[in-house]
């Protein structure tokens, strides 16, 4: 978590993706991961939960 105050929150996440190409008709590509961070900004909805408002 980067920042929380009250019903407001900014917080950092992660994901990893994976892609690599193979076939007949292409030129295959091997596989090769990547990952990277993004900071979202959200608030909480009193009927809805945490909803994501922005992102960096």
């Amino acid at each position: 978590m980067v920042r929380y105050t009250g019903n407001e929150a900014k917080v950092s996440v992660w994901a990893s993706s994976t892609f690599g190409l193979t076939g007949e008709t292409v030129e295959e590509i091997p596989p090769s991961t990547s990952w990277y961070t993004a900071t979202v900004n959200l608030r909480w909805q009193q009927w809805g939960g945490w909803q994501a408002t922005g992102c960096n």
